[in-house]
């Protein structure tokens, strides 16, 4: 009995403290599967205490019932390694996990991020989790933390898909051939998952997703990827939401100095003086091979060549830097176009715009956003700022446009001068609509002019956007007089073929301000509501209700 007690608890259970080369070779033995069933989220692969217990007695001599007695024992045996587990010795018959399924690293832009593996539901640490450095974090796409690992991705999809409203869900069945036809179409991209389940849903099934329709909120924490931001070996936080971390963080990661190479380390340029600038290189920093974006940096009377982390910030920082080049070598007309500026009128109307929350209300002076504007206009409407990587670039970029700039000022200066007027003049006729029965269009028009002018709305409005102000303001002064002719019934009508699509798209706006594929439909928005209230005033392409609900659904909306 004492012998069947030492080895059910010294050997099997580990209650002993032992020091044997056979018991840091068996425990280590066990930590490896026990590692593959946090991998796969089971407990079948490793066998149980009885069969350990069988394997131990089989071994040991009757005789032998306590530590001192076993410990001797190995020393005169001549099989050393006679109590040795291989790992045969452990495994059940259930069959093994495919490596490639469950990785041990994320690699990232070659640097490759350890994975750490948890099998205990309900605890903070379940699931997946991956260690990335500060510095790394901007560069981690959300569809490739979405993405998770190979070995969950279909059980991912699947409580997604079961996650959806039941009139959708009911066109998917059988969930496991539909999530196997759509993978079969999908690869890991950066935008996110859902985006990209989507589209292969609408390729293989014909059939279309509203993306609030996609639950993320209800899917077990385990298929969410738990992200640890590290700061050396010190963990900054730790959480499955990456938007919220880059956001959180985004301060601390802009501020990250990059070793820029030699040939890049430049500051004090007026002219595009530098070599060549590569789209991405790789550096190695603090010990961790990263992806960096070189950018022409706007310095204020210079430029300099900065690297970042973020392909997005490199992206905007660049086209800036651009623009203050363009500035610098027409330094000249840039005077004479300050000459030029809006009127005090003008001036003090657009010092009269509210502020918006979605955008900061810090901007620059209205003459300076004219300028920048029409510097944009002039050169780089018709082409991708961040291709023009070298000086032939730039200087054909700016041969093409110089002799656009002083006419897109004025064009520019006009529509704002002219915008602004016709803004005071639409209040000033919305105070007068006192009737009760007219308020929903007084709102309705509000709230679209608010849309349009802002606080600084001429250096966040696309240009090609500002040159349709005078359109959609026109279309407002027709409506109103329609209005007050009697059209308040057709005016009602018109506002309700488009109310559905219009609140959609606001509750997503508050939602996602920034999404880039809602100010696309903002824009088809404002082409609809000249269609349907001025309609003899054109629109630059056909426009429906039919048609946004279109690019709604093209967009992946």
């Amino acid at each position: 009995h004492a012998r069947e007690i030492f080895i059910q608890h010294a050997l099997v259970l580990g209650d002993a403290r032992w020091h044997a080369p056979f018991w840091q070779h068996n425990q280590a033995q066990i930590a490896a599967i026990q590692a593959q069933e946090a991998k796969v989220r089971r407990h079948d692969l490793l066998i149980d205490d009885s069969q350990r217990y069988d394997w131990y007695d089989a071994r040991i001599p009757a005789d032998i019932a306590d530590t001192r007695q076993l410990e001797h024992w190995l020393r005169q045996t001549e099989q050393a390694n006679r109590l040795h587990y291989t790992s045969n010795d452990l495994r059940t018959s259930a069959p093994d996990p495919n490596a490639n399924d469950y990785p041990d690293h994320l690699l990232l832009h070659g640097t490759q991020l350890p994975l750490q593996y948890k099998f205990s539901p309900g605890e903070p640490q379940d699931g997946v989790s991956v260690k990335i450095p500060l510095s790394l974090l901007p560069q981690l796409s959300q569809g490739q933390a979405d993405w998770l690992i190979p070995g969950l991705i279909q059980t991912k999809l699947t409580a997604m898909l079961k996650g959806l409203p039941k009139p959708l869900r009911r066109e998917c069945v059988p969930l496991a051939n539909t999530v196997r036809d759509s993978l079969a179409r999908m690869q890991p991209e950066a935008r996110p998952l859902h985006q990209t389940f989507a589209a292969a849903l609408r390729q293989t099934r014909q059939l279309h997703i509203p993306e609030d329709a996609w639950q993320p909120h209800t899917l077990e924490p385990y298929l969410h990827l738990r992200i640890c931001v590290m700061d050396g070996t010190r963990k900054l936080a730790a959480s499955r939401d990456l938007a919220d971390l880059q956001h959180r963080y985004a301060q601390a990661t802009s501020a990250i100095t990059l070793h820029n190479p030699p040939p890049l380390q430049q500051r004090g340029l007026r002219d595009w003086s530098c070599g060549p600038l590569p789209e991405h290189i790789t550096i190695r920093q603090d010990g961790h091979q990263l992806r960096a974006y070189p950018a022409l940096a706007d310095e204020g009377d210079s430029v300099a060549v900065r690297c970042l982390t973020s392909a997005e910030q490199a992206a905007e920082l660049h086209q800036q830097g651009l623009i203050r080049l363009l500035l610098l070598r027409q330094s000249r007309r840039i005077r004479d176009l300050r000459r030029n500026a809006p009127d005090t009128r003008t001036s003090w109307r657009y010092n009269q715009l509210p502020t918006t929350t979605d955008i900061p209300a810090e901007s620059l002076p209205l003459t300076e956003q004219l300028i920048r504007q029409a510097t944009i206009q002039a050169f780089l409407t018709e082409k991708d700022p961040t291709l023009i990587r070298n000086a032939t670039q730039f200087n054909a970029c700016h041969e093409q446009g110089k002799a656009n700039l002083y006419p897109a000022y004025q064009q520019l200066h006009t529509i704002v001068r002219d915008s602004l007027a016709q803004h005071q003049q639409i209040h000033q006729t919305l105070s007068q609509r006192t009737q009760a029965n007219q308020q929903t269009t007084v709102t309705d028009v509000q709230e679209q002019l608010h849309r349009l002018l802002y606080a600084s709305f001429v250096q966040h409005t696309p240009v090609t956007q500002l040159l349709h102000y005078p359109r959609y303001l026109q279309a407002i002064t027709q409506r109103l007089t329609r209005l007050r002719t009697g059209g308040r019934a057709r005016d009602q009508q018109q506002m309700q073929a488009m109310a559905d699509v219009q609140q959609r798209w606001q509750q997503r706006i508050t939602q996602q301000p920034a999404d880039p594929r809602l100010a696309q439909i903002h824009w088809q928005l404002e082409e609809l509501r000249v269609s349907l209230f001025a309609q003899q005033l054109g629109t630059p392409y056909p426009i429906s209700v039919r048609r946004i609900e279109k690019t709604w659904q093209q967009l992946g909306l």
